[in-house]
């Protein structure tokens, strides 16, 4: 066999795209198909088989899939059979057909209904996908059991040394690489035209062949067949993504070789199979030589280029991922790719009213979604998509008493979660209230913080607090504090108190005790809160919680709502406790850990009441509890923001956005949770952020010393001041990262996970924050959200603007007004006016929280219309 390789071919005369052109210019006379081949730059992937050099491994397409086959002879097509060759040895433009055998473990003889027991069939060269230069010495039936062997255990490797998530992300990779480069303009440029074709084509001197050279000619262009390194795919490139390094094309270990191309063939199939990033180009006939005598005739050689698989367009793969999440949820399969995690995701958004607004466009609906309805026979309309995820199982119907009424009169009828998964979420909440009960029961025997109930120090004899907005469901954080003398440990003069930390044990769900089994299997609302990675709290028809609200409420605190509330009824939860040891002269942490633990009801306060109490001038047990809290947080804040120059940048981003929000709200429209554009830092808000840092902070200090690692999100690590487990509610990342601290430092809950684990997490996580961002509603939440009372007090205030001008005889070239920078594309705020936009005449980029006086170019109050330009920097 000979395969010419783009380094050989060049020393045999060749002459390229160019030189092909000038050719057909020039009328040169082409003597054959191989010769056009040769002559131009589509041969790097051209095969010359002759007989003698088969057997051969190849891959095929049989009955809708990738097959592994070995090639082990050449035939006639059926056309020539008994036909006399009178021009043996010629070169001829029929194709021949490939005698195989089908090496697949699974095969079902009944659906082929043109294979024999020995897995023999013939294929014509349409089914090859392409051919491994791989020689085989040995007995083809040996052989046969031997790459079968192979192809199992290649299998098993890829099932056992990869993750999923670890091949999507390859393949994603891949797929981004091949579509980047498939654009490169020097590959265009290097491609025949039509017009230079047909110029060949007219060159050529076999009349009969004209036709076969100019489709062959106009598919190759197609396909990629220029620089094919730029755009095909095959199971060599997978296997050298998979295992990198390592040199696929390496004549060592050849054991080893075939087994990782294996594993990359069988990766390719199953993405072919499940996703729709990569299309399958077969194989190109060239040409062939047939030998003959007055009874029989044998196909002597085979040319053909060797085909693979090429990206598709991203339309054309966002119908085809679309139109495989239909069939396969549908079919209720077991399967669920990455594709399918986003099409939901999407659909989820729309079903709870995410392109809701005035300027809602049917056109704004992503093409992946806008065909999965469309398959579906349904609107492309929230009601549609609530529907869409009923039929597919995702979510289910609700009882008529729950249904709610969202914005535009849209009713959510449905609830986003399956009803197998409600009835998880139910069980799981009873398990939960009957363990509680007796954790009561134990804990009012002993009323000691050194005992240990369940393997957890016992902490409900001390005051608790949690601080959160006023539109809070679920509370999973809370603060406390604790005598140093208690504990044992050392106390140092001056400083008396411990901080404790306490954040809501999610253990049930990530790492569950077999010692303390609920008698239910979480394991569905673990995958749950995996595939919604994070809930979301800005959408119209209502919240898309991480997991379903019965389980987040079995989660959750129990706790006594309000300044005066005092419950009767005991409660006990189980939390995981970071406890702090501050001095509160230099802000320095002394001493730290982390225990799991039980706690009583904290006292449930907003941020409005903690902000209140302690600003009284009435000290009570309350105040002074809540004072000394935020004197040890805010001895550490100062000391932190000395030594942290991006928690520094973070604090100036905070004051900025408060600023923002107080010029661009009225004080009825402000929330206190930073919904819709609102921002608040009231004390009580400062002391709930600073003790959510101090976790962060803490919890990496005690895993970097036992060299574990940690799961984050990107954008959220140590040196940006970014939180760790502090909202295992929220978002899944934050469960994991319990999970890894609670094995670390308590030896709870299995063994820690591994570095590979942590950052197919951490991708996890970070994918989720992009296709929440990345979505095309979300980049016009600022049109979509606009109400007609944000209209009507945005033409207010260009009234009153326009009044001020006109009443102090302002000319339009000294209109000027102070305004703010936001940090973000050069945006502003008019400063009393309260109206964000683009400052044009910007020399460079505005920093954040920058002031700057800004000269009005354009107002017009009746049409809600400004323009501004820079004028110069505030004093």
């Amino acid at each position: 066999m000979e395969r010419k390789r783009a380094s050989e071919v060049l020393h045999m005369g060749k002459i390229g795209t160019e030189g092909v052109k000038q050719a057909a210019l020039g009328n040169k006379q082409f003597l054959s198909v191989v010769d056009v081949v040769r002559e131009s730059n589509i041969d790097s992937r051209m095969m010359q088989i002759h007989e003698s050099d088969l057997p051969l491994v190849a891959e095929i397409h049989a009955q809708g899939s990738w097959r592994l086959c070995i090639i082990i002879a050449f035939k006639p097509p059926n056309s020539m059979k008994g036909q006399l060759f009178v021009e043996s040895g010629t070169e001829s433009i029929v194709p021949p057909l490939l005698e195989v055998v089908v090496l697949d473990p699974d095969i079902d003889h009944n659906k082929f209904s043109n294979i024999d027991k020995e897995g023999r069939m013939t294929i014509d060269i349409a089914q090859l996908t392409s051919i491994w230069n791989e020689p085989i010495e040995q007995n083809i039936d040996d052989y046969a059991k031997y790459l079968l062997n192979e192809l199992v255990d290649a299998r098993l490797s890829l099932r056992n040394d990869f993750s999923v998530i670890h091949g999507e992300n390859i393949m994603q990779s891949i797929y981004e690489q091949k579509t980047r480069l498939s654009t490169n303009k020097d590959m265009q440029q290097k491609s025949l035209s039509k017009k230079d074709i047909s110029r060949i084509v007219d060159t050529f001197m076999e009349e009969k062949s004209k036709n076969h050279v100019q489709q062959l000619l106009k598919k190759a262009m197609k396909d990629g067949y220029v620089n094919p390194s730029q755009r095909f795919v095959d199971s060599a490139v997978v296997a050298s993504e998979l295992y990198p390094g390592k040199n696929i094309l390496d004549n060592s270990g050849i054991s080893q070789r075939t087994k990782r191309i294996l594993a990359g063939a069988s990766l390719l199939a199953l993405d072919a199979e499940l996703g729709g990033r990569f299309k399958r180009s077969p194989s190109i006939f060239i040409s062939a030589r047939y030998q003959s005598n007055e009874e029989v005739a044998r196909v002597a050689e085979i040319n053909l280029l060797s085909g693979g698989w090429m990206p598709v367009d991203e339309s054309v793969r966002a119908g085809m991922e679309a139109r495989k999440f239909v069939a396969r949820n549908i079919a209720d399969s077991k399967i669920f790719t990455a594709a399918d995690e986003r099409i939901m995701h999407r659909l989820e958004c729309l079903a709870l009213g995410e392109l809701l607004g005035a300027k809602y466009d049917t056109r704004d609906v992503e093409l992946d979604v806008r065909e999965t309805l469309t398959r579906l026979g349904l609107d492309l309309t929230p009601e549609g998509a609530q529907q869409a995820l009923v039929k597919v199982g995702k979510w289910s119907p609700m009882q008529k008493d729950e249904i709610i009424q969202g914005q535009k009169g849209i009713y959510q009828n449905y609830s986003p979660w399956s009803s197998e998964l409600l009835t998880c979420a139910k069980e799981f909440r009873l398990k939960v209230k009957e363990r509680c009960d007796l954790l009561i029961a134990q804990c009012s025997k002993t009323r000691n913080g050194n005992v240990m109930i369940e393997g957890r120090v016992d902490l409900t004899s001390l005051p608790t607090v949690s601080i959160d907005a006023k539109r809070t469901t679920f509370r999973d954080d809370a603060l406390g504090l604790r005598r140093r003398s208690t504990t044992g440990r050392k106390v140092i003069k001056g400083n008396k108190w411990e901080l404790l930390i306490h954040i809501a044990d999610v253990s049930d769900i990530y790492s569950p005790d077999p010692s303390h089994k609920l008698e239910v299997d979480v394991s569905s609302l673990k995958k749950a809160a995996e595939v919604r990675g994070m809930s979301r709290y800005d959408l119209p028809l209502g919240p898309l919680h991480l997991m379903p609200p019965i389980a987040l409420e079995a989660l959750a605190f129990c706790v006594n709502r309000g300044v005066q509330a005092q419950s009767t009824e005991n409660s006990v939860n189980r939390c995981v406790t970071l406890w702090v040891y501050v001095d509160e002269k230099t802000g320095k942490v002394i001493d730290a850990g982390l225990q799991r633990s039980l706690i009583g009801k904290p006292r449930a306060l907003t941020f409005d009441e903690a902000s209140k109490i302690l600003s009284s001038n009435e000290p009570n047990q309350l105040s002074m509890f809540l004072s000394a809290i935020e004197q040890s947080l805010s001895a550490w804040k100062s000391g932190y923001l000395e030594v942290n120059e991006a928690a520094r940048m973070r604090e100036k981003r905070m004051s900025v956005r408060e600023l923002i929000a107080k010029d661009t709200m009225d004080g009825k429209q402000m929330r206190d949770d930073g919904a819709k554009g609102s921002f608040q830092r009231t004390r009580g808000h400062k002391m709930v952020d600073n003790a959510l840092d101090l976790h962060g902070y803490v919890l990496r200090m005690l895993l970097k010393k036992t060299q574990i690692p940690v799961p984050q999100a990107s954008g959220n690590g140590v040196d940006r001041g970014g939180r760790l487990g502090t909202a295992p509610l929220r978002r899944y990342i934050d469960g994991v990262a319990q999970r890894q601290a609670l094995s670390a430092l308590c030896s709870y809950g299995g063994p820690p996970l591994t570095r590979q684990e942590c950052n197919e997490v951490s991708t996890l996580a970070t994918d989720t924050i992009n296709k929440v961002n990345n979505l095309k509603s979300s980049k016009k939440a600022s049109e979509l959200v606009a109400v007609d009372n944000d209209i009507k007090r945005k033409k207010n205030s260009l009234r009153a603007l326009a009044s001020h001008f006109a009443s102090n005889n302002v000319e339009d070239n000294e209109r000027t007004v102070s305004a703010l920078s936001t940090g973000y594309n050069n945006q502003v705020v008019l400063s009393g006016i309260g109206i964000v936009l683009q400052c044009k005449g910007v020399k460079g980029t505005l920093k954040t929280g920058q002031r700057v006086l800004v000269k009005v170019t354009k107002l017009d109050e009746k049409l809600g219309v400004i323009e501004v330009e820079f004028s110069r920097f505030s004093d």
